[in-house]
């Protein structure tokens, strides 16, 4: 039981660092421009993704508060009811941390697109 833990520990810990770190990433895209007309013009063609990677560190957040439930429900195993709740707990994790990963991929390959249609502006001299 406790390497199922462990297991799922690192799967939540993977959803928020792929949804969180692109989150960084694309706010340090963004605050590397100087322009602020360039600068709201890359802003709002990557609202999409960024979208996408706050629910899946949303979804991922949630998935631990699941997993958590989920865990407590387990220790409280001499009730049937407990156990029940538990494994709906813990489907309902999996459920949502698939999510927080198909936000990311949603985000990721969605990324590509928005940044071709972005114009490039060349530096000033």
């Amino acid at each position: 039981m406790r390497a199922t833990f462990g297991y799922a520990q690192s799967a939540i810990r993977t959803a928020f660092l792929l949804n969180g770190g692109s989150l960084v990433g694309i706010v340090t895209f963004i605050g590397g421009r100087q322009d602020a007309k360039t600068l709201v013009a890359i802003a709002a063609a990557l609202s999409a993704p960024v979208r996408c990677f706050v629910l899946g560190v949303i979804a991922a957040a949630i998935t631990l508060g699941l997993s958590y439930i989920s865990q407590s429900c387990f220790t409280r195993e001499n009730s049937t009811g407990y156990r029940r709740a538990g494994v709906t707990f813990q489907v309902l994790a999996a459920l949502l941390w698939l999510s927080s990963i198909a936000a990311f991929s949603v985000g990721a390959f969605s990324f590509p697109e928005v940044i071709a249609q972005i114009p490039v502006n060349p530096p000033a001299n």
